[in-house]
């Protein structure tokens, strides 16, 4: 499979983010040195410099190798602290017990016409590298629920599992679908 990166784009809340923007990156390091040696009138300074550079530019077109996959993190899903992520109107409250205390737990429930925070991946794929025939891949993600908790809830506990009898890590607010902003 090849992926046009320049025909792919990260939405963030409407607005478009490139994966591919026709740019050079170039590193360089110099080094110099310096002498002075002591001449017929005056002191003579003698001076070298080296310098190595290398340019690279981001691929436009990647090939994903059958049985392989690729990684690419360009962007963050929530920039902005001053977003407001909540609506007190719709704001309800949760008591949540872990057998020792009570807390209270702000949650707030969104809906796809109504979120603070919605996001896209488009992508361009092609079987071919000249891609004669182009395929899409849009998927839309947007936040249906923030919790509002102490941060020290986020702490996993340790709970014995009687089928595998081994003590295991839970914590009910952490999973793949899930992220935090301390």
């Amino acid at each position: 499979i090849y992926l046009d990166w320049k025909k792919s784009s990260f939405v963030r809340n409407s607005q478009k983010l490139d994966y591919w923007v026709d740019e050079t990156f170039t590193k360089g390091v110099t080094s110099s040195n310096y002498g002075l040696y002591p001449g017929y009138y005056d002191l003579l300074t003698i001076s070298s410099t080296r310098g190595v550079t290398k340019s690279s530019k981001p691929e436009r077109i990647t090939f994903i190798a059958p049985k392989s996959a690729i990684t690419r993190v360009n962007f963050t899903l929530f920039t902005d602290p001053s977003i407001k992520v909540h609506d007190p109107s719709e704001e309800t409250t949760l008591i949540e017990n872990d057998n020792k205390h009570s807390y209270l737990v702000k949650y707030w429930q969104y809906n796809f016409q109504k979120n603070p925070l919605s996001f896209r991946n488009f992508l361009t794929i092609s079987t071919t590298e000249n891609f004669q025939e182009e395929k899409y891949i849009d998927n839309e993600f947007y936040v249906s629920s923030v919790t509002k908790l102490k941060s020290s809830l986020l702490i996993p506990k340790s709970i014995f599992n009687k089928q595998s009898k081994k003590y295991e890590n839970y914590n009910p607010f952490i999973s793949p679908t899930l992220f935090y902003i301390q």
